[in-house]
C-alpha cells in the first residue's frame, strides 16, 4: 500500500491474524478498510455483474417504454399491485417488465428485449384499437383519446426501439467484466474513503494497492487522484470469497431497517451506454452489509463439520456469551430484552456469535475487526481476544484487527501463544514519517516496543502521582 490515507510504502502480511497499532490517527483503520473494499468490490463478480445488467436493462426499458402513452392502459402497468396479472395481449407483453424477474441468463435478457422489439416492429393501428375496445365499455366515446394513442405510437416506436438496441448493445459489452470490475472496485473504496482514498494532505497524486502471495498476484491497482489511473486489468484472481468489516456496534441496532443504496437509474432517459451504466452501479456501505449478513444462514451454517469447529469458539465466550437472538413480534430479542437495550460490549460479542453461528466465517473470509475491545472491560477484552485466536485456529479465518489498548494486545499476544498460532500472528506499529504519513512496520521480534508505545501514558501518570505524593509529604 502507498498513499492510502496517511499510509505510505508499506507492506502487510494476511495469513492469519494480522494486529496493526499505533495511536489515535495513526493509520489503523486505512488498512483493514482498504482490503475489505477491494475484496467486497469482485465478490460474486460474475453474478452480481449480471443481477446489475438486469436491473439496469430492466428499469430503462420501462423508462423508456413509457415514452408511449399506451402503457398507461396495459395490465403490466399495475403489477406491483398484482403481481399475478394475465398478460393476455402482445400489447400486454410489450409494456411488462415483470417478465425480468425470473430471466438468469444475458441471453433470457436479450431475448426478452428482442421480442419486444418484434412485438413492437409487428403491432398495427388496428391492433390498437382492438386493444382499446377490450379495455372500455364504450369505446365510441373514446374516438378522440384512442386517435391519440394510436398516433403516439406510431410517433414514438422507432425511437423507443432505437433505444431497445442501445440498451442490448450495453448489455452486450464487456464480455470479460474487466470495465466492470475496476468500477466496482474504485466505487466501493470511494465508497468506504468518502472519495478521498489518497493522503488528504499528500502531494503525491498516484496511489498503489497490490495484493499477492509469491509470484501469484490477486490485485494490482494503481490510482490517480481518488480514481483509476488506466483502464487496465486490476483485478486477476480472487485471494477471498467474502469480507466483513465491523466498527460500529450499533450496527446490530438496525436489523429490521433494510440498508439504503444509491438507486441505479437516477440519470436521463438518454443515457442508457455501458459507460453510463458503470457510472450507475449502486453503492452499499460496508454497515448495510454487515447487517444483511447478520440477518442471512449461509449454506455452511448446515454443515455439521462447520457447526463442530464453532463449538469451542462460542464456549469460549462463556459470560459474554449475549445469549441467543430470536425475532419476536417484529423486534429482535434475547430472552426478551430488545437487542438495542443490550450493553455495547454485549453486542460486540453477538456480532461476532451470529456471524459464526450463520456460517460466515470460513477460511476464504476476510475478517475486520476495528478496536473491537473498546467497550469492554479487561476481563472481556481477554475472553474476546481468546474468541478471535480460536476463530483463526479452527475456521482458518483471516482476520485484521486493529487496536491501541495495552491488555487487549497482551491478551492477543498471550493466547496466540496458548494455542500456538505465533507463525500466522503479525504485529505491526505505526511509525510516523511526517505530520501526515505513517509508515507500518512489522514488529514480530519486537513486540516490547509496542508495549512501551501504548504503556507510556500510564507510565507519565505514575510519575505525576509520585511527583504529587511526595509534595503532600513535603507538605
Amino acid at each position: 500500500m502507498d498513499n492510502i490515507g496517511k499510509i505510505c510504502d508499506s507492506t502487510i502480511i494476511v495469513d492469519g491474524l494480522t494486529v496493526v497499532t499505533g495511536g489515535n490517527n495513526s493509520g489503523k483503520t486505512t488498512v483493514g478498510k482498504t482490503l475489505y473494499s477491494i475484496v467486497s468490490a469482485v465478490e460474486d463478480i460474475k453474478q452480481n455483474a449480471f443481477i446489475d445488467k438486469r436491473d439496469f436493462a430492466r428499469e430503462t426499458i420501462r423508462r423508456t417504454l413509457s415514452r408511449i402513452e399506451l402503457r398507461r392502459y396495459s395490465k403490466p402497468e399495475y403489477s406491483e399491485i398484482d403481481k399475478n396479472a394475465d398478460i393476455t395481449t402482445d400489447i400486454d407483453s410489450i409494456f411488462d417488465i415483470t417478465v425480468f424477474r425470473q430471466i438468469e441468463s444475458i441471453e433470457g435478457i436479450l431475448s426478452i428485449i428482442d421480442e419486444k422489439i418484434k412485438k413492437l416492429n409487428n403491432c398495427s393501428e388496428k391492433d390498437i384499437y382492438e386493444f382499446l375496445e377490450e379495455e372500455e365499455e364504450n369505446p365510441a366515446k373514446n374516438q378522440t383519446r384512442d386517435k391519440r394513442l394510436v398516433d403516439n405510437f406510431m410517433k414514438e416506436r422507432t425511437e423507443v426501439i432505437k433505444f431497445l438496441d442501445e440498451v442490448k448493445k450495453s448489455i452486450q459489452a464487456d464480455s470479460e467484466l474487466i470495465e466492470y470490475t475496476n468500477a466496482k472496485i474504485i466505487k466501493t473504496l470511494n465508497t468506504e474513503f468518502y472519495n478521498q482514498i489518497k493522503g488528504a494532505n499528500n502531494e503525491s497524486r498516484e496511489s498503489k494497492i497490490r495484493l499477492y502471495q509469491g509470484n501469484e498476484e490477486y490485485y494490482n491497482i494503481e490510482l490517480l487522484d481518488n480514481d483509476l489511473s488506466s483502464k487496465n486489468e486490476t483485478f486477476f484472481l480472487p485471494a477471498f470469497d467474502s469480507s466483513l468489516f465491523v466498527d460500529d456496534v450499533f450496527v446490530i441496532d438496525g436489523l429490521r431497517s433494510l440498508g439504503l443504496i444509491s438507486s441505479l437509474f437516477n440519470s436521463s432517459e438518454g443515457e442508457i451506454s455501458y459507460e453510463s451504466f458503470l457510472n450507475r452501479l449502486p453503492r452499499k456501505h460496508h454497515k448495510d452489509k454487515l447487517r444483511d449478513k447478520l440477518r442471512k444462514n449461509n449454506n455452511l451454517f448446515e454443515e455439521n463439520l462447520y457447526k463442530a469447529k464453532t463449538e469451542e469458539i462460542i464456549k469460549c465466550m462463556k459470560d459474554a456469551n449475549p445469549g441467543e437472538i430470536a425475532l419476536v413480534k417484529g423486534k429482535y430479542v434475547i430472552e426478551n430484552l430488545d437487542i438495542r437495550n443490550l450493553a455495547m460490549g454485549s453486542k460486540m460479542f453477538l456480532i461476532i456469535k451470529t456471524l459464526i453461528e450463520k456460517g460466515h466465517c470460513n477460511s476464504k473470509t476476510l475478517l475486520v475487526l476495528d478496536e473491537p475491545e473498546i467497550h469492554l472491560h479487561p476481563e472481556w477484552q481477554n475472553i474476546l481476544a481468546e474468541t478471535i485466536v480460536l476463530l483463526v485456529k479452527h475456521l482458518e479465518t483471516k482476520v485484521i484487527l486493529t487496536t491501541h489498548s495495552p491488555n487487549f494486545l497482551l491478551a492477543i499476544d498471550v493466547f496466540t501463544k496458548i494455542h500456538k498460532m505465533q507463525k500466522i500472528t503479525h504485529f505491526y506499529k505505526s511509525t510516523s514519517i511526517d505530520k501526515y504519513k505513517v509508515k507500518l512496520e512489522l514488529a514480530d521480534e519486537n513486540t516490547n516496543e509496542i508495549y512501551e508505545k501504548i504503556t507510556n501514558p500510564f507510565i507519565e501518570l505514575e510519575t505525576k502521582i509520585d511527583a504529587i505524593e511526595k509534595n503532600d509529604l513535603c507538605e
